[in-house]
């Protein structure tokens, strides 16, 4: 069983998988596995030929290309996700943290969807905490799809803007159900 936890930036998918990986289960996380991969030096020299990037590599730098340009973002995706998928699908874990899952047109390699969520206003909020006051909220919300579009792919739907224990209480109500599947 395979199942994917996807959602917006900031939505929580983060706390969703410490409360499963707490429970017991093997979780993986696609980011993670992002940063391993970016951080050989051979995939960095061909993401600086793609985004047309000189100098030494840099993460900030690669992110405000991908911000500012979609057409690098495509083609930097359509480089890195094949990458990051064949480690992900050679990993035994039953929980995969994917925030791209819609977008990349991966939901089909899972078994299970669940959507993480938490509601614009408060997405924004975490945003804005997490990266200062003066970050580029439209412009992080603008390279995903909102989580109202995500929400229709959806097996289960998990709402992080309510206490803690609350979530806490209904991802292990979930982790429990699988098992029953």
């Amino acid at each position: 069983m395979r199942v994917a936890i996807t959602g917006g930036i900031a939505e929580g998918k983060s706390t969703v998988m410490g409360i499963i990986r707490d429970h017991g289960a093997e979780t993986l996380s696609a980011d993670d596995i992002a940063r391993k991969v970016v951080a050989e030096v051979g995939v960095q020299k061909e993401l600086w030929q793609i985004a047309k990037i000189s100098g030494e590599f840099s993460s900030a730098a690669l992110r405000t290309a991908l911000a500012e340009n979609s057409d690098t973002r495509r083609q930097v995706n359509a480089y890195l996700h094949p990458l990051i998928m064949a480690e992900m699908f050679s990993s035994a874990a039953t929980f995969f943290e994917v925030p791209l899952l819609i977008e990349t047109c991966l939901y089909r390699a899972f078994d299970r969807v669940w959507v993480v969520t938490c509601g614009k206003e408060e997405q924004i909020r975490r945003l804005m905490a997490r990266y200062g006051p003066d970050c580029r909220v439209e412009q992080y919300l603008s390279m995903q799809l909102p989580a109202v579009a995500k929400l229709a792919f959806a097996d289960v739907i998990i709402r992080t803007n309510q206490p803690i224990e609350a979530v806490r209480s209904v991802v292990i109500n979930k982790v429990g159900g699988l098992s029953a599947c």
